[in-house]
């Protein structure tokens, strides 16, 4: 009795999931085993690929995977307006000694340049050190777009730093 039941299994796997030479299945919803469908995917697969460029990228416009916009979508308008400068300022730092910034009315950010030497910058309100901060070597003009009033510079030598107030980022 034990082996009629495991003869009718296995012939119903073959029946079910479909044996490995059945072909593929001719629609996507064809009565057949899990196999051919499994087949006719990769097959779908397939076209869908060749359908595809060869390699994306920048080709000739003949060469190019078109790309179509929606006739109905509105237009997105696009508007910008220049910063300003709002002021400048050098800032003398002794050697090993910690400074902030004293930025003017209406500056949201700044350009910060070391000056004559490597400056250690934090931009949260900790305090830098010689190993702790961001490091701004001599020449470099570093970015500032966050809390102005948070901004702490360190040098372990003498120099300055120039800065440059911006009123927008």
């Amino acid at each position: 009795m034990t082996q009629l039941l495991v003869k009718t299994a296995v012939q119903n796997v073959d029946t079910d999931l479909g044996a490995p030479g059945d072909g593929a299945a001719a629609t996507d919803v064809a009565a057949v085993g899990v196999i051919p469908l499994i087949k006719r995917s990769l097959q779908r697969w397939t076209t869908l690929l060749a359908a595809l460029p060869a390699n994306l990228g920048a080709k000739a416009s003949a060469a190019s995977f078109p790309v179509v916009l929606a006739t109905d979508q509105a237009t997105l308008a696009v508007s910008a307006t220049a910063r300003a400068c709002v002021g400048r300022q050098t800032i003398t730092i002794a050697a090993g000694s910690i400074v902030t910034l004293t930025p003017p009315g209406g500056a949201v950010a700044a350009h910060i340049q070391a000056d004559g030497a490597t400056v250690r910058i934090t931009l949260e309100g900790t305090a830098p050190s010689a190993t702790t901060g961001t490091r701004i070597d001599d020449g470099v003009i570093y970015p500032v777009d966050t809390s102005l009033a948070a901004v702490k510079l360190f040098s372990a030598t003498a120099c300055a730093v120039q800065v440059g107030y911006f009123d927008k980022a």
